[in-house]
């Protein structure tokens, strides 16, 4: 009787930090998933990022006043960036 009891606990104990360790690793595993990373960005080859923004909202100003759908408009600013020598860097 005595050896099931001992049984029994060291079952139950181990069980415990098995559980402990799965609940360890999902942890780590979900806070890798949380790398923060940079934002995708238009980049052009000695200008900042501020100067790109500009661009960008000139681009989006001159397209804005035309009556297009947004997928079109999309494109155009696409189009008036690569222009202008920027490309897209999406991480």
């Amino acid at each position: 009787m005595q050896f099931i009891t001992h049984y029994c606990s060291f079952l139950f104990y181990g069980m415990q930090m098995y559980i402990r360790f799965l609940v360890l690793i999902l942890c780590s595993l979900s806070l890798t998933a949380c790398v923060s990373r940079p934002n995708p960005r238009w980049e052009k080859p000695g200008t900042s990022a501020r100067v790109a923004v500009m661009d960008e909202a000139k681009c989006k100003y001159k397209i804005g006043m035309a009556r297009i759908s947004d997928v079109d408009r999309y494109e155009l600013v696409e189009n008036c960036m690569a222009m202008k020598g920027y490309q897209w860097i999406n991480w």
